[in-house]
């Protein structure tokens, strides 16, 4: 993420934002930015899309948080185009951005005509401005080979062949130049998928040996050279071929590139008819070259022309780049299994020099989106990206192809192509420069720009160091050196106060104070002597363990109440529940409930004089609620001797008989109660 932010940096000085000097780079806790910094982040649970962010805006800061670094890069760019085109004053607000497609790519014909390696910066430079993170570099055409490695040697048949005498007298790239635009491409978050076209396209290293080669006349672009494909039938030619590839595979694995670009397009025979699946030996050449390719820990790509059957054979792994449309259409392609990019030349392509057959315009362009394929059906952007109903394979983007074409026959360079001079069919409107900025809007939303065409092209900025919109000049912008990434230096932490508070809680006593209450005091403090020991803390965990602090010294007044009374009841209750049976049962309940209570009050560290008091005036109304059995001793011995006497009532005279006989009845009732 470093790279990234330090990228980043470097543009936002060199737009003047906010100054002409490159703004400090600090990494630390989040808690220790200040006002007016720009935070970025990394947050894959905050944010789920691999390449998205979210910008949160407030008065204070400017918070980038996305699920990868590259994310980040993508919004730091949003927000230094926001204030280019609208002034250092954001909108306060929160943004979420993540793209419809992983791939947003441009496909450049570097075979043709020679771009010098500042101008392949300043392409990287835009694609990254526009968030396009693919470039295709088509280093070999029928022209010419433009990349030459150290080491060119190739061996054939016990033979060594040196590749690197057939480098052309009209620019092409060594090895430092490459490692340049690869460094230069990783600083900007675009991957480099290497394209060395063959069996077909291969004229380059035609002189390496004529017999290898088909050669078919041509009356177009390749006029000058004709159409060179090898010829697969010689086991030489195929084993160089494979060679040759393995040998630049190597390289750009080394250089950690995770996909390579076979091309195989528009291949022929002598007689200019088309090599294709049909030819069992032309799937077996590019099967072989995707079996070395994984074996290095790349994917293979290839053009879709020459694949005539979704049973053709060819490999599935392949990535099928399809630009026109055919049978099987792409459809029929992401149902069989294979992954395909959208390279519709109908909509997406630059044919520097040719007719307007092969350069749509601007409008057609800006109303594209990567599920157009120029078949009857288009594929649906859903949740998981664009898909027929019966897709199995993946949409994995949308490209923009500039075809140097009518370049070599006209004596052209890279910044002829690219500004579009007048050359063969030459066209008025080509603004190949728009339809990047087009591609790039519609590869990452294809509903993000709603405004007219006119209107949409007014908002298009140059990327600092990049190629301009308007005129296809290199901007001239230098980009200033960027800020070295240095620790957060901690802002002075004043600990006067919780030093003063801790003071003068040691003093305090925690006697009689309710256990919770006490707890809490005892770890304030032991939390703020720890504060207080450590150099590194901030001033927000100095501010929180002194407010901590002062929230226990508050709770010191939460005293227990005074239980001697309670005790007492309690005591006296206890005792009455060992004579249980000289009390009447009417009341018993009440006491037993009270006296309960009052215990768990007592036991209770944290009860309050109310709640003691409360549960002392209930266990003494208990107590006085109690009353003792009545003793019936006597009457039962007077029941004894008047039962006794109405037994012998034949010798008592009558006289009062019946009061002793009602005596006695009320006396047995007594008893009974």
């Amino acid at each position: 993420m470093a790279t990234y932010v330090q990228t980043a940096n470097s543009e936002f000085a060199a737009r003047g934002i906010p100054g002409d000097s490159v703004l400090p780079i600090v990494y630390g806790d989040e808690s220790m930015a200040k006002s007016g910094d720009i935070v970025v982040k990394v947050d894959g649970t905050a944010v789920t899309d691999s390449q998205g962010y979210t910008l949160d805006i407030t008065s204070d800061n400017i918070t980038v948080t996305a699920n990868s670094a590259i994310g980040v890069l993508y919004g730091l760019h949003t927000v230094l185009q926001s204030m280019i085109a609208n002034g250092t004053t954001v909108m306060a607000g929160t943004v979420t951005d993540y793209p419809d497609v992983p791939e947003r790519s441009l496909y450049l014909d570097a075979g043709r005509v020679f771009y010098t390696v500042d101008m392949m910066k300043s392409f990287i430079h835009t694609l990254s401005w526009n968030k396009m993170n693919v470039l295709y570099l088509d280093f070999s055409n029928n022209n010419a080979t433009r990349f030459f490695l150290d080491d060119m040697n190739v061996t054939v048949a016990g033979t060594d062949y040196d590749v690197s005498t057939c480098k052309p007298d009209n620019g092409y790239w060594t090895e430092s130049d490459m490692n340049e635009i690869l460094a230069e491409a990783e600083q900007y978050g675009v991957q480099i998928i290497p394209t060395l076209d063959s069996p077909g396209h291969i004229g380059g290293v035609y002189s390496i040996n004529n017999s290898w080669f088909y050669r078919a006349s041509a009356t177009d672009y390749d006029a000058k050279v004709g159409k060179i494909t090898l010829d697969l039938s010689n086991e030489d030619a195929y084993a160089f071929g494979q060679a040759l590839v393995a040998k630049y595979v190597d390289y750009f694995a080394s250089k950690g590139c995770t996909s390579f670009n076979i091309a195989a397009d528009e291949a022929s025979y002598a007689d200019g008819t088309h090599m294709n699946s049909t030819d069992p030996r032309f799937v077996n050449y590019v099967n072989d070259l995707n079996d070395y390719i994984v074996s290095k820990g790349m994917t293979t790509r290839m053009f879709n022309d020459a694949v005539k059957s979704v049973d053709s054979g060819v490999s599935k792994d392949i990535i099928i780049l399809y630009w026109v449309p055919a049978s099987p259409n792409a459809q029929a392609l992401l149902a069989a299994g294979y992954d395909v990019v959208n390279f519709v030349y109908t909509y997406v392509y630059y044919a520097y020099g040719a007719s307007s057959y092969w350069n749509a315009d601007l409008s057609k362009v800006y109303g594209w989106n990567p599920g157009i394929f120029g078949d009857s059906a288009n594929a649906e952007l859903g949740d998981n990206g664009y898909a027929y109903p019966d897709s199995v394979g993946k949409v994995l983007g949308g490209n923009f192809a500039i075809w140097s074409d009518y370049g070599y026959n006209y004596g052209k360079t890279g910044a002829d192509v690219i500004k579009g001079t007048s050359c063969a069919y030459q066209r008025s409107d080509y603004s190949v420069r728009q339809k990047i900025y087009a591609v790039a809007e519609r590869t990452w939303n294809q509903d993000g720009a709603t405004a007219s065409l006119s209107d949409w092209e007014a908002t298009l900025l140059d990327a600092p160091a990049g190629i301009s919109v308007s005129t296809g000049d290199m901007d001239a912008t230098v980009l200033p050196e960027a800020s070295a990434v240095t620790p957060a230096a901690p802002s002075k932490v004043d600990k006067t106060l919780l030093q003063e508070t801790y003071d003068y809680a040691v003093t305090l006593s925690t006697e009689g104070v309710t256990d919770s209450a006490k707890a809490a005091f005892e770890k304030a403090l032991a939390n703020a002597e720890a504060v207080l020991a450590d150099d590194n803390a901030t001033q927000d965990e100095v501010n929180a363990a002194w407010d901590a602090l002062l929230e226990g010294i508050w709770g010191l007044g939460l005293t227990q109440g005074n239980k001697d009374v309670l005790e007492m009841l309690i005591e006296r209750a206890d005792g009455m529940m060992e004579n249980v049976d000289k009390y009447v049962e009417a009341n018993w309940q009440e006491l037993v409930d009270a006296l309960a209570a009052a215990k768990d009050v007592m036991a209770d560290g944290d009860a309050m004089q109310e709640d003691v008091d409360k549960a002392a005036d209930a266990l003494l109304d208990a107590i006085m609620a109690q009353r003792f059995k009545a003793d019936k001793s006597v009457l039962e011995e007077l029941v004894n001797r008047a039962t006794q006497m109405v037994e012998n009532a034949d010798k008592y005279v009558e006289t009062h008989w019946q009061e002793l006989l009602d005596a006695l009845t009320g006396a047995q009732a007594i008893m009974a109660d």
